[in-house]
């Protein structure tokens, strides 16, 4: 099964990780540039304990990748590219409480 998790911060890419690690496929998909570049080099953008193990695991196996959100589709979201059964979003947890702005705006930027 190949799972697309909307967000590649605390929860989305925990997510992912977890998700990667039972031995689904999952893409993290984020609007933020930087921090798919910073996937991609192998850096996290966030710290949690195991983490980073978990993801050069699972990203050396080819189940978990990273891709970019936003104005072009992502590859395995897009019809000309292999799709996922399930999707699941994550949103911003901003310190000061729940901003659910981005889920407002999720479905024009996806």
């Amino acid at each position: 099964m190949h799972v697309a998790v909307m967000g590649a911060g605390y929860a989305g890419l925990v997510t992912g990780a977890g998700l990667s690690d039972l031995g689904l496929m999952a893409t993290c998909v984020d609007i933020n540039e930087g921090k798919v570049r910073q996937l991609a080099e192998g850096k996290l953008p966030i710290f949690e304990p195991g983490l980073e193990e978990l993801v050069r695991r699972n990203t050396q196996a080819g189940r978990q990748r990273t891709d970019i959100g936003g104005r072009r589709s992502p590859r395995h979201l897009s019809s000309n590219g292999p799709r996922s059964e399930e999707h699941r979003t994550r949103l911003p947890a901003p310190p000061n409480g729940a901003d659910l702005s981005s889920l407002e705006q999720r479905p024009e930027k996806m």
